[in-house]
């Protein structure tokens, strides 16, 4: 059985078996990982358990994953439950978009309490505001 090496809360950067697909998500088990999946545009929330097929895609998950970020000292699921469903109702079900509204402005928002996303963080705000950049971090 696979399980993550990092403590609940730890911002996982993850690649898809198309190699191409980066994606993150947060620890919040030894084998579960709370995430954000577009789906035809639609922002999704789930719990993957990284040993059984995808919730949504019923795929197989994730064939490799890193510790990008470490959690704030004494997180816990439990200590920062009303951030996690703030993050859900926020969120779930809105319109996903890659630079305004994606999986790692998710995780971030979650774990941190704070919207942000390392990839679109690269470009100067001139060239993300004019909306003449394109970003491929992947679902």
């Amino acid at each position: 059985m696979k399980t993550f090496d990092s403590v609940e809360g730890t911002i996982l950067r993850f690649r898809g078996n198309d190699s191409a697909n980066v994606h993150m998500g947060f620890v919040v088990s030894a084998t579960q990982v709370m995430e954000l999946i577009d789906i035809d545009g639609i922002c999704n929330i789930c719990l993957t358990d990284i040993n059984k097929p995808h919730p949504l895609t019923n795929g197989n998950p994730y064939r490799e994953w890193n510790r990008y970020e470490s959690p704030p000292r004494d997180w816990s699921v439990e200590k920062y439950a009303d951030r996690i469903t703030a993050a859900y109702e926020e969120f779930h079900g809105s319109e996903y978009n890659k630079i305004y509204n994606n999986c790692q402005h998710f995780a971030y928002k979650a774990v941190y309490g704070y919207r942000r996303s390392p990839d679109v963080d690269k470009y100067p705000s001139w060239l993300v505001d004019s909306g003449r950049i394109v970003i491929v971090t992947g679902k």
